[in-house]
């Protein structure tokens, strides 16, 4: 249900949205029954009418001896979200501050169709060398024709290749600073990660795998 997916969305999880939504339609109650109606354990119950009054979205009353619970007005999510916006903003400054020491951040490309993917592979053939897990086989399946081409311009440009073959679905290729995961099963995607560490660590792992092949 779209209400479900919303409240989730604001920060609630699937038993807090069962009490809320049932305290909405049925109105005051008492920990007791509530557990009883929406099937969930007392002693959690009580933790999730705590957690929902600290949010603003019900409130507590006591009568005589024991308390009672009511859903306040939906308008309330308002404040919620008003809320979360203020502890954003309040703890905003630090954690720019924590951001700004971080250094050499790799820049992340995403990419959702075969033709995006094709670019990339074509961007790959400008380099001296490259290293290919377990591409070229879900390449051949996909598009034989660009499968012959690529492989064709690999010898052509004298292009340095280490070829690893891979059962796994996903395949990456590694020239320059750049790394690219790509998925070509179903719908076609790629992550293109420039970033030298990633680079390095999967050239010395393919140093690994080769030396203990041979």
């Amino acid at each position: 249900m779209k209400k479900i997916t919303a409240l989730k969305q604001l920060g609630l999880n699937s038993s807090e949205i069962s009490v809320y939504l049932w305290l909405l339609e049925n109105g005051q109650s008492t920990p007791p029954i509530v557990s009883r109606e929406t099937k969930i354990a007392r002693t959690n119950c009580y933790h999730i009418l705590d957690s929902l009054t600290g949010k603003g979205l019900i409130y507590k009353t006591q009568e005589k001896k024991f308390f009672t619970y009511t859903a306040s007005s939906p308008a309330s999510l308002i404040d919620l979200m008003e809320q979360k916006k203020e502890l954003a903003k309040k703890i905003l400054p630090d954690l720019e501050g924590l951001y700004s020491f971080v250094k050499n951040k790799p820049k992340i490309t995403y990419f959702d169709n075969f033709n995006e993917i094709k670019v990339v592979l074509l961007s790959s053939l400008s380099t001296k060398t490259i290293l290919i897990f377990g591409l070229l086989d879900s390449l051949k399946m996909a598009d034989p024709d660009f499968h012959l081409m690529y492989l064709t311009k690999l010898q052509e440009n004298e292009i340095n290749s280490t070829i690893i073959n891979s059962n796994d679905e996903t395949a990456i290729i590694c020239w320059e600073n750049r790394t690219a995961f790509i998925n070509l099963k179903g719908s076609p995607f790629c992550t293109l990660i420039d970033n030298s560490g990633i680079t390095t660590s999967l050239r010395q792992l393919a140093k690994q795998n080769v030396s203990r092949e041979t």
